[in-house]
């Protein structure tokens, strides 16, 4: 992982004000800290959705935090693995988040290695455009 992508996950102040408040043992400060965290995400986004005009029921903005618990918890999936699967289908993860189709396995699995080692065929996915 490169240093933008460790400075990713400091840019998430809410998992990082809960994060704080597990190894400070739950003290007043990071519990203050945290509120106050989640308090002002749930306001911006409110900000955000009335700029924008949503019509988002306001209970799913108090879900915000949540949301950024769960974004934090991610981020961490790769580096425990290397593949993905994404709307049913397998990708590996390649150098810069590239992502590339995973074949299936057994002989294609290792034929394909052997044609491209660490450096597979990178694709972008497909954006699906709904019309309103």
């Amino acid at each position: 992982m490169g240093a933008l992508n460790t400075c990713e996950l400091f840019t998430n102040v809410v998992f990082m004000a809960f994060i704080a408040m597990l190894v400070t043992a739950f003290s007043s400060a990071s519990v203050v800290f945290a509120a106050v965290a989640s308090l002002l995400k749930i306001s911006h986004d409110i900000y955000i959705g009335a700029k924008l005009g949503t019509r988002v029921s306001s209970f799913l903005y108090l879900l915000a935090p949540f949301k950024d618990l769960i974004i934090g918890l991610i981020w961490f999936v790769p580096i425990f693995s290397t593949s993905i699967n994404w709307r049913g289908n397998r990708y590996i993860i390649c150098k810069g988040s590239a992502l590339s189709p995973m074949p299936e396995g057994g002989f294609w699995l290792s034929a394909y290695n052997k044609l491209f080692g660490e450096d597979y065929p990178v694709i972008l996915p497909d954006v699906e455009h709904v019309e309103e």
